[in-house]
């Protein structure tokens, strides 16, 4: 099998899955083309493999060259995957045109992000999308979300498969004597990183905590200017991020399946989260964290401390519970359905939610 993953160097959610499935694939010994304008950056844990070839192209501005790749190929079996709809647009007449019927494209939270661009390529996308044999979303709240924008969408048939993690080996201290608590994510209005700068501020008198923001973004000034005892470390490696983080907080108003809730619990560490969507699947009130349904800093304030107060309880049992997202049996999941799709379903192509 040879596959094209086409990146269009967005980190966050979209970046940790294509990783994961790039890995998975290259230990299959399927070869891999990535195609990445900075790929080392986008994807920073990936290492020199014979079945792993990064071309440092941007597939949107590059597009070309990317055709011009897949003609010297002598295999045209060949599946394109990658994470932005704008890219199936722009492919689409060359997917058309050369017969290539197989086709995955994984979207993540940045859809939710409304820009003028995002307002005229997603009904182009969802329309382009009737042409497409089969959905598979990553979560409830993500296929209700598309559904309602986009009903026509529900004319194609669908599956959901969760995403998984890998488990890093942990290190348990005796004892926390700094409570470090953290937001990891994109900077971006989605994810509601001003409120976690708010809470950060009215606690910042209590100098038993420590409050980090991990990762980049539009947002990043405007939260410095109005932080008050907050660090910002910018993109990290989750082995850095996790050595620094005792506290996972989660505000963003909805999170499909998400990546970082994942990695949390994986690590031994609770997390709080207001946010409504599948994400209430990985994190259960009172047992690996604390759910709340509203934004208010003082109830907020009030769960951290209860956190705090039974800290050991929620690390052990978010150990325990993460262990059924296991990312192996996750991507065998996918690529088993996705190559047995043609006998069970008798379809070709495939849209990846």
């Amino acid at each position: 099998m040879e596959i094209f993953i086409l990146s269009d160097g967005y980190i966050g959610g979209a970046s940790n899955f294509l990783e994961q499935h790039i890995l998975y694939n290259v230990k299959k010994k399927n070869t891999v083309y990535l195609f990445d304008k900075n790929y080392k950056k986008t994807f920073p844990n990936l290492k020199n493999n014979k079945f792993l070839k990064c071309i440092r192209f941007d597939p949107i501005k590059d597009h070309l060259k990317v055709k011009k790749i897949y003609y010297d190929l002598k295999n045209k079996h060949i599946y394109f995957f990658f994470t932005n709809p704008v890219i199936l647009i722009l492919f689409f007449i060359f997917f058309l045109k050369n017969n290539i019927n197989k086709v995955i494209l994984t979207l993540h939270s940045g859809i939710f992000s409304w820009s003028w661009k995002s307002l005229i390529a997603m009904p182009v996308f969802s329309l382009i999308s009737l042409k497409l044999d089969f959905i598979i979303f990553g979560s409830i709240s993500a296929k209700n979300w598309w559904y309602s924008k986009f009903p026509w969408m529900k004319k194609i048939k669908n599956n959901i498969i969760y995403n998984g993690i890998d488990f890093p080996e942990i290190i348990h201290k005796k004892k926390i004597k700094k409570i470090r608590i953290s937001f990891i994510g994109r900077l971006e209005k989605e994810n509601n990183p001003l409120l976690f700068v708010n809470l950060a501020n009215k606690m910042s008198d209590n100098k038993k905590f420590i409050f980090n923001i991990f990762g980049d973004g539009s947002f990043k000034n405007l939260l410095k200017k109005k932080a008050k005892r907050i660090n910002f470390w910018g993109w990290k490696k989750r082995s850095i991020i996790y050595k620094n983080t005792d506290i996972v907080v989660i505000l963003s108003p909805v999170n499909n399946f998400p990546y970082v809730a994942l990695e949390a619990i994986a690590h031994g560490k609770p997390v709080l989260t207001n946010s409504l969507g599948d994400i209430r699947y990985i994190i259960k009130n009172n047992l690996n964290g604390v759910v709340v349904n509203n934004s208010s800093l003082a109830v907020l304030v009030a769960k951290i401390n209860f956190i705090v107060n039974n800290y050991y309880k929620f690390s052990k049992n978010g150990l325990l519970m993460s262990r059924k997202y296991d990312v192996t049996e996750s991507c065998g999941k996918f690529w088993n359905f996705i190559t047995n799709a043609n006998y069970y379903f008798r379809k070709k192509k495939f849209f990846i939610q």
